[in-house]
């Protein structure tokens, strides 16, 4: 909820600026009930009109699919999609997720957050793109080149994300708003701005209570200080577990953009072989066009001549 109100406050924000238009498109995405495996395999949970998501082709199901709860019997469900109803293999809870419908409004030039992988489309799950334009039909069109169909319903506004799915990345500028931050939390956060990070809590005091002391050294810095020195393995484990962290991070960072140019790659490769099958169908008929051109200009001469010399 935290993050639906500071995304209005910043789409209001921006439309007062009028860095956004004033009308919107209302969508209907499919928000996850973050159940666990367990919670989603047992179907006294479940109520008609959930959503269900396939994560991975199962029962009939292919990846990518959403189905909505038709009906709930004793260890049985029932799920309807169109035409289709199919009961959920709740056996293999792994390979799906369950969620409910929610709408979303957006508009020319909002963020919008990928939560799913659906990597046929090139969409990655924690992409953030940028919207161009609304088909009548329910497409989104990215300025990143991406479309995301009427059909994939997994994502959300993407202004605002936890600092889970903001591993990885650097911004200019972040701002973090939390009314509690563990250590962890707290470091991935506010490590993500290059140029300034301000942080905004309710309650600051409460806050700061729950992170540890920030005046001793870390424990990489005493390492790096003194590199000779007959460190314990207790002082020295911290600083490894840092430097392992920060590769981590580093790895996952080059993972992430070596899957969007791989991406970018396959896009361009399709585009340029439907160009160029495009312009191998349209070589033989302009062979057509300029022979029957020709037969054509050998055909009028005679008549003309004819015509010429009526008339003279």
């Amino acid at each position: 909820m935290g993050n639906r109100l500071l995304t209005q406050e910043i789409r209001s924000g921006l439309r007062e600026r009028q860095l956004l238009p004033k009308e919107d498109t209302a969508c209907t995405v499919h928000e996850s009930s973050k159940w666990t495996e367990q919670q989603r395999g047992h179907w006294r949970n479940y109520q008609p009109g959930y959503v269900v998501m396939f994560t991975k082709s199962v029962g009939g199901w292919k990846a990518g699919e959403s189905a909505t709860v038709k009906q709930v019997e004793h260890s049985k469900i029932v799920l309807a999609s169109d035409d289709t109803e199919r009961v959920l293999p709740l056996k293999s809870a792994g390979s799906f997720d369950v969620g409910a419908p929610r709408l979303v409004n957006i508009c020319s030039g909002d963020k919008i957050l990928v939560l799913a992988n659906q990597r046929s489309l090139g969409l990655i799950n924690g992409q953030v793109l940028t919207v161009v334009k609304i088909e009548a039909t329910g497409s989104i069109q990215t300025r990143e080149g991406l479309t995301v169909p009427p059909a994939f319903k997994q994502w959300t506004h993407g202004y605002v994300v936890t600092s889970h799915k903001a591993q990885g990345r650097t911004c200019e500028k972040v701002v973090v708003a939390a009314a509690r931050l563990d250590a962890k939390s707290a470091y991935v956060a506010c490590s993500r701005g290059r140029e300034l990070c301000s942080v905004h809590t309710p309650d600051k005091a409460a806050l700061m209570a729950h992170l540890p002391e920030g005046n001793r050294a870390a424990a990489l810095d005493i390492l790096v200080a003194n590199p000779h020195a007959k460190l314990s393995i207790e002082q020295r484990l911290p600083a490894y577990r840092e430097i392992m962290a920060e590769v981590r991070r580093t790895h996952a960072e080059v993972n992430r953009r070596t899957e969007q140019a791989r991406q970018m790659v396959m896009r361009y490769n399709v585009e340029h072989q439907r160009v160029k099958e495009a312009q191998v169908m349209a070589a033989p008929r302009q062979s057509q066009a300029s022979a029957h051109s020709e037969h054509m200009r050998l055909n009028f001469e005679p008549v003309q001549s004819q015509r010429i010399g009526m008339s003279i």
